[in-house]
């Protein structure tokens, strides 16, 4: 299929596509200064194609990573303020999650069954938040550097995340433990040099 052609309001200057699911896509229009305006999302069905709803948030976010829950109902943002906020894709309402990172939120994602958002900021954290009652369930601490792509297990009982510390994590959400601690990332000698 091909996008038709979007029409980009005064100071849009790039898109993203990012495919969420098996039938929904996302067109992610955005400034390139975050103080320039919101940010714009278009939310397209794949199948029949169709627009399925327009997001717009008025708020920082500090780089255009969103998630959409596997129902395509529901996409979550993080702020620069720390804050994490729920967009209804349908009707475009929204909501704050009562809590907040104490840095700006890089990622977040929804577990499988849309009950849980996970965020990751740059303060070190990852925060579980109920999706219903936009309170935090667990706030996760063993990172040392930003957090990003924290991501659920099928199950919805291990959340993963990573970090700009070199360190992958597994969080036993049911007991709220470090499970385990792996991939530390070193630096890589450029070729030719002596290690």
């Amino acid at each position: 299929r091909v996008l038709p052609q979007a029409q980009l309001p005064p100071g849009q200057l790039r898109f993203d596509l990012q495919y969420h699911g098996r039938d929904v896509s996302v067109l992610s229009l955005y400034p390139e200064l975050r103080e320039a305006g919101p940010l714009r999302v278009e939310v397209w069905g794949l199948d029949p194609w169709r627009l399925r709803g327009v997001v717009v948030d008025e708020e920082p976010v500090p780089s255009p990573r969103i998630a959409i829950d596997a129902a395509g109902r529901r996409l979550v943002t993080g702020r620069a303020d720390g804050s994490v906020s729920l967009f209804d894709i349908l009707d475009g309402s929204s909501r704050t999650m009562s809590g907040r990172h104490t840095a700006d939120v890089i990622d977040s994602s929804f577990s499988r069954d849309g009950k849980l958002i996970a965020s990751g900021s740059s303060d070190g954290q990852a925060i579980v938040w109920n999706a219903e009652s936009g309170r935090p369930v667990h706030i996760l601490e063993a990172h040392t550097a930003k957090i990003f792509a924290p991501g659920f297990s099928p199950d919805g009982r291990t959340l993963y995340t990573a970090g700009l510390d070199g360190a992958t994590i597994a969080w036993d959400l049911a007991g709220s433990r470090l499970l385990g601690q792996s991939f530390p990332l070193r630096p890589v000698a450029p070729p030719g040099s002596v290690p």
